[in-house]
Parts: C-alpha cells; structure tokens; sequence
C-alpha cells in the first residue's frame, strides 16, 4: 500500500505565497518518498487547482456554522479524541457516526503514516486566539493518536496569551522534527523555553520555488505593459490590508498614505510606472490585497496611465515571472518579496511580523526592511533613492544569494525522509 502523507495547516491557493509553498512541497515529497498518496487539510479547499485531494480544515469547519464556535470546537474534540485514542491504545480507531462534514478530515488525519505541518507562518497569535487553539489542536490530534508529526519551516510567534505559551510549551517539544525558517523564530522559542531535540532552521521553502510558467497569463500582462510609456522605469507593489486583519494595528492610513506618496515620488522624480499586483485574493475580504490597493489608486488619478492594478488573480509562477520585469519591488507580502528576489530584483519589504525580518537578515537584504508600524513617507522615499542608486550591485548579490538559499531548502524533505525512515518504517 502507499505510503498516506496528510499535509495540514494550508491556507488557501487564493494567497500566492501559500500556492507556492504547497506546489514546491508536494513536489519535494514526490521526489524524496515512493509509492506516496497525499493528501491536503485546507482552510479554503475548493480554491486549490491541482490533484491532490482536499479535506477542510478544522478552523474553516468550527467557523462554518451558526453555531457559537466554542461550543463546535468541543464537539470537534469529542469526536475526534476518542478514535486518536482507541487507535494508539488499543491499534484500531473507533469512529463515532456522528458528524460526517468532518468525519473525513478525522480519519485522514488518523489513518495517515505520517501528518507534515505546512510551511509558512501561521503558529502565532490571532485577534481573539481562537485560530491559534484550532490550529493547535489539529497539531494535538496527530500526537494524539501516535502519528509521526513534522513541521516544516515556518515563523513562530509571537504569543500574546498566557495559555499560548502554555500550549507550545506542551506540544512543539513532542514534534518530531521541528523547523523554523529564521533565527528570530528559533531565537524566541529558546527565550520560551520552548525545546525540541530535532530542531533545524532552513530557509523559507519558497526559495526554491520554480513553478511553470504561464504563457498566456504572461502575455496578457505584456499586452498591460505595452500601454505604459515604453523605457520608463517600472516599480511594483504590493499592498495588503494589515488594519483588518490585525486589530491592534492603526496605521493603516499612514501606510497607505505612504504608498501614495512614494507612488507621486516614483512618476515625478523617475518619470517611472507603477503597477500594483494581487498576492492574495481572498479567500476572505480582509485578505483581499486588491481592496486597499483600490483605495491608493482611487486617490491617484492625477497620474491615470501610469498606474496599473492588476485585478485578477495570479497563480505563483506567473507572478514570480511578471516581477522579473520590474526594476524595483516595493512589497508588503513577504512572498512577493522573495518571488521578486529569486528574478533578482531588488527590495524594499515592509514588515507587518517577525518573519520579514527574518527572511531580509538570511538573505542579507537588512537594510531595506521597513517595519509596518514605523513606515512614513519621508522613511520609504529614502530607502527607494538609496536602493535605486544601488540597484545593480542588490540585484548581482541577489543572483548570487538566492541559488544558496533555494539549495538549502532541497535537504527539508530529505531531513523528514532519513527520520521517517529511521524511527517508523522503511520507505
């Protein structure tokens, strides 16, 4: 029989760096295991385009319904302890017939040889912390019921409550191979306390992305760029709507008004082009980069033919290509920072969490971190001058930089392989 891999904690396909992240390692573990069947947890399933099946999350399923959530959040554990339990007591799991929209995601998680954590960063503290006790259950569960559980490299923190803490505390340690995917990550788990005798720090993994390219969606964004005015400069951005999704921060305005601004500065002072891009789509609106992008352009239409916003979704690889073409990207989402980076073009990232931070100091790239909090105009248009002066020697570091950190991602699944192999069973 196959060998069953469950990966969890995917977001939705609708986010480009999620899509990126789950295309490179369901193609790593294609190359690194034999004779596999995998299958996918997912908080938006119906948005992901590829074979693999899909089951829905348990965060997406508590949510789901008119019932208050932590009341489905304790039947989901009724449900599904006691057939983790009877499987790893008594060798055989005990389903209860009780809820078959989730019954699936139960059995998979279950019945899998081994359950795989994905990429990203989603293990930190959410507006009421009620994402982080799905998410962290869904995590208990496979230990739960025996199962080996890994968790591939990704950004932890940081915890705003008591009972976070004491949850990781509990259960990062009893993961079988833990990862994180900068030394911030593994530097606030040591100030925890918080230890795992399998810990490794690797880069982001969608360093190592490649994809296919789209040549239809490309040349539909060559038809875009041939109406702007040719040999100008051209920056991208992407913008997202940190404000909404994160309630505790309040300068949304500020930052966008900083966009606005260095947006002016670009056209007037470069005679340059802008082009906004939608990381992420969805799959709620908050999460819809297009939203806020839609706010910048509606209070720039002194510049109309010099602005584009893109406002289609776009799959990873077309994007990854389409910032190749840029001289400059301004980027927000931290994976269209590093898409931008693997075409070598340079960066200015604007951090909204730890993980920016993260990824500039692997890369090298510090100096052209802005923190979301900190950001105003006068900040952005002296770190856009500066790197635009120093463009060609950011983009040959660049080119030298990211093959490096693309190859350290390749020993990720190799990592989960030889310990699979070694405590479990023989692949």
């Amino acid at each position: 029989m196959p060998t069953k891999i469950v990966l969890i904690n995917v977001h939705s396909s609708l986010n480009a760096g999620d899509a990126a992240l789950t295309e490179v390692t369901v193609a790593q573990l294609e190359k690194k295991f034999h004779d596999i069947e995998i299958e996918i947890v997912m908080n938006d399933p119906m948005s992901y385009y590829h074979d693999e099946k899909t089951l829905v999350s348990f965060l997406t399923w508590v949510n789901q319904s008119n019932i208050k959530p932590i009341f489905r959040f304790f039947w989901l554990i009724f449900i599904s302890a006691i057939p983790a339990l009877t499987k790893r007591m008594l060798g055989k799991a005990f389903y209860l017939p009780l809820c078959p929209s989730i019954t699936p995601t139960i059995k998979s998680l279950i019945d899998a040889d081994l359950v795989i954590s994905s990429a990203g960063g989603y293990y930190y503290s959410y507006a009421k912390g009620r994402a982080f006790l799905y998410i962290s259950y869904t995590l208990a569960l496979v230990i739960l019921a025996g199962n080996p559980l890994y968790m591939l490299p990704q950004s932890y923190g940081p915890f705003q409550y008591w009972y976070e803490r004491i949850i990781a505390k509990w259960l990062l340690p009893r993961v079988n191979v833990l990862m994180v995917r900068e030394p911030e990550s593994l530097e606030y788990l040591n100030k925890l306390r918080i230890h795992n005798q399998s810990i490794h720090l690797f880069p982001d993994m969608a360093f190592s992305f490649n994809g296919s390219q789209n040549e239809n969606s490309v040349d539909s964004f060559m038809l875009i760029l041939n109406k702007l005015p040719k040999d100008q400069p051209l920056l991208g951005i992407t913008v997202i709507d940190w404000g909404t999704q994160y309630l505790k921060f309040s300068n949304q305005d500020q930052y966008e008004q900083s966009l606005i601004v260095i947006i002016k500065h670009f056209i007037n002072n470069y005679n340059g082009s802008i082009i906004l891009f939608p990381q992420s789509c969805g799959p709620s609106p908050s999460e819809d980069d297009r939203i806020p992008a839609m706010r910048i352009i509606n209070r720039l239409s002194e510049f109309n033919g010099r602005i584009i916003l893109i406002d289609n979704p776009l799959r990873p690889d077309v994007l990854k290509t389409l910032f190749g073409y840029l001289d400059i990207l301004i980027g927000t989402r931290m994976h269209s920072n590093i898409f931008a980076m693997i075409e070598g073009t340079p960066v200015i990232a604007i951090g909204y969490l730890p993980k920016t931070f993260g990824m500039a100091s692997m890369v090298g790239i510090e100096n052209w971190v802005i923190a979301i909090e900190d950001i105003n105009p006068n900040v952005l248009m002296d770190k856009l001058d500066e790197l635009w002066k120093d463009r060609e020697l950011v983009h040959r570091k660049l080119l030298v930089r990211i093959p490096e950190l693309a190859a350290q991602t390749h020993i990720v699944l190799e990592t989960i392989s030889r310990d699979y192999t070694q405590h479990f069973t023989k692949i």
